[in-house]
This record gives structure tokens, C-alpha cells and sequence, in this order.
């Protein structure tokens, strides 16, 4: 990935787009300036973002009757859907 990020050139109109929980773990040479210039924070969910993603993942799979996403959500401050 890096070798072909270096093949960009500024008039190649191309974004590379990436994701991690866990920016201090990433290789120096991935996150030196020119790489990745800009970095967009995405806030943890509130409680009703927890039950929304709740809801949703549940729909997909067998869950009891019993099974609360409102409840869960509120068990679950401070948690991401990742």
C-alpha cells in the first residue's frame, strides 16, 4: 500500500480512505505528513445511536424474545458499534 501511494501524483485525483480504533499502532511511515492529512473524529454514539445499531444488528440474527436493545444500550456507555 505504501509503495503504490507513492506512485500518486498531486494531479491524480485519487483518496485513499482509512479506518482504525487504535491510531498510535499505525507505522510511522504510513501516518508522515502527506500521507493522511486530514483525520475526521467520529464520537462514540450516544444511547439512542447504541440502540439504533443494536436494534440493527439483532434484526440479522436469532435473538431471544427477551432480548432488550434499549436496555443493552443503556448497559453499554462509552461503547462504539466497531
Amino acid at each position: 500500500m505504501l509503495a503504490s501511494m507513492d506512485g500518486f501524483e498531486k494531479s491524480d485525483n485519487v483518496i485513499v480512505v482509512a479506518a482504525t480504533n487504535d491510531p498510535d499502532s499505525l507505522d510511522q511511515a504510513l501516518v508522515r505528513p502527506g500521507r493522511f492529512d486530514t483525520k475526521v473524529q467520529v464520537p462514540l454514539p450516544s444511547r439512542e445511536g447504541r440502540r439504533d445499531i443494536l436494534e440493527y444488528y439483532i434484526g440479522k440474527v436469532k435473538a431471544a424474545a427477551d432480548v432488550d436493545a434499549h436496555l443493552l444500550s443503556a448497559a453499554t456507555p462509552g461503547m462504539s458499534g466497531a
